[in-house]
């Protein structure tokens, strides 16, 4: 199985935000997420990823077709340790689940954290 984690460009941005519509979904089965009036949960923080150097939007591919991303930034909200590196958002899609992909791109961005995140 053949599994890409890409960078997103500003282009994809519209694609990230609407997987990030589909991540909250999936999360107001255990939260209490309000939907806006315009019928979005909405993600404030990403924009973000193409504004602050620290921030990382990757999309994942499996087999070349969409299959989620990771939001990775250096520096937490829950550590004052500025040098660590936080995966602050994940999402593999439902159809790709339970196949060991959230586990490889985990495991990559761990090792390209160690190096840059290249």
């Amino acid at each position: 199985m053949k599994i890409e984690i890409v960078k997103a460009t500003l282009e994809q941005k519209p694609i990230l935000s609407n997987l990030l519509e589909l991540y909250t979904y999936d999360f107001t089965e255990f939260s209490d997420f309000e939907i806006g009036v315009n019928g979005l949960y909405g993600y404030s923080y990403l924009p973000l990823y193409w504004t602050e150097a620290d921030r990382y939007p990757y999309l994942i591919y499996v087999e070349g077709k969409l299959a989620g991303f990771v939001l990775v930034q250096k520096g937490s909200p829950i550590s004052e340790d500025k040098g660590i590196w936080d995966i602050a958002e994940f999402f593999i899609m439902k159809k790709y689940r339970r196949k060991q992909i959230g586990s490889y791109v985990a495991l990559d961005l761990w090792n390209r954290c160690d190096y840059s995140l290249a």
